[in-house]
């Protein structure tokens, strides 16, 4: 693989790897964009297209829902849902090989998860999407984008675990309540 491509992407690592570790939602959202937009000029360099165009619509996507244009974001949105079977008619036709559809399934679950999701549905539709990320990039051949998609992926079960444990208190975290026999 060409140097220029590892290294953009090895920075497309660590600024979504950052982005899936925050805990607030807008922050994701905003640091999620940039590293978005690294992911496309990786895979442009790579000439791998099918990838290069669904991380220009999660740009636009990322991009129209943190301003608040919600009809952007459906617009982009429905285009996303439009290229599933574009993708899949170059691929009967032989215009692309079988793996092109993984980044357009991927992109779809990713940028359903941060555009229109929130909470627990917004991580666990990220997280769908990264997983077929992650076979997307070995049939590419990226070990940036494989090393990625799997520690974002580890960052999002660990962001969750603190969102559940935080949501379910002292109390059912383990830690003794005020007025239990333990404490005296």
């Amino acid at each position: 693989m060409d140097m220029t491509a590892d290294i953009i992407g090895y920075l497309g690592l660590i600024v979504t790897l950052v982005s899936f570790s925050l805990a607030k939602d807008e922050n994701l959202q905003i640091i999620n964009l940039v590293g978005c937009l690294l992911w496309a000029v990786h895979f442009g360099v790579m000439e791998e297209w099918s990838a290069f165009v669904m991380l220009l619509v999660a740009s636009g996507m990322v991009g129209s829902s943190i301003a608040g244009d919600k009809a952007l974001t459906n617009a982009l949105w429905m285009f996303n849902i439009l290229l599933i079977p574009v993708m899949s008619m170059m691929i009967l036709g032989g215009g692309a090989g079988w793996y092109a559809i993984l980044p357009v399934l991927g992109g779809f679950f990713i940028n359903t998860g941060v555009a229109k999701c929130s909470g627990n549905g917004m991580t666990f539709t990220i997280m769908a999407g990264l997983i077929v990320w992650v076979v997307a990039a070995v049939m590419m051949g990226s070990l940036p984008a494989i090393l990625a998609n799997l520690l974002n992926l580890a960052a999002l079960i660990i962001r969750e675990c603190f969102r559940m444990r935080k949501a379910s208190g002292p109390a059912d975290s383990g830690a003794l309540a005020t007025g239990t026999s333990a404490q005296y």
